[in-house]
């Protein structure tokens, strides 16, 4: 969604982001985002068709994102990111607690279509399972008052946020008996 980094109008969020929408729905331009879904889309397909034709039976748990924060930080000491910040500045976008909003709105359309390709999959006889990961670092213990604590930068966990995950990870995996 935010490649290239350095070119943040060829990006996919770039041509997504709709500036100067009143509400954080429709900051987000449904056409864009429909094809942006449709090519995830195809690439979690062709994922999940290798490791069928690979593993076949083989029970496969597939994810999208949480809800990440547009704050323009970098990974400390990494160099990476910012990675979304810019893009919305790109296109005029600065106030940061509605663009969060915008990205919470896109990351649950991801995630809807990552459910529905696994439910797809299962009716197909496949045992694909979607673990909606979304919303589960803003409900730990801390999280509104101090986000940098679960996330390193705007796309990637620290340590205390990969725990919460991976938890919630573990927590739907056992009841699919896997």
């Amino acid at each position: 969604i935010t490649h290239p980094r350095d070119r943040p109008r060829e990006t996919w969020l770039y041509r997504i982001l709709k500036p100067g929408a009143a509400r954080p729905r429709d900051g987000v331009d449904a056409v864009a985002l429909e094809a942006f879904l449709a090519d995830m889309r195809a690439h979690y397909t062709l994922l999940l068709d290798g490791i069928a034709a690979a593993a076949a039976g083989v029970p496969v748990a597939i994810h999208a994102y949480d809800h990440p924060i547009p704050d323009g930080r970098k990974a400390p000491g990494a160099g990476n990111g910012p990675w979304l910040q810019p893009v919305f500045a790109e296109r005029g976008m600065h106030d940061q607690p509605y663009n969060t909003q915008v990205m919470r709105h896109l990351i649950d359309a991801l995630n809807d279509m990552v459910a529905t390709l696994a439910d797809d999959r299962r009716r197909a006889g496949q045992p694909v399972h979607h673990l909606r990961l979304a919303g589960i670092l803003a409900a730990q213990p801390g999280f509104a008052d101090d986000h940098s604590g679960f996330w390193s930068d705007e796309l990637h966990p620290q340590e205390a946020g990969y725990e919460a995950l991976a938890e919630a990870a573990a927590t739907h995996l056992a009841a699919w008996g896997i």
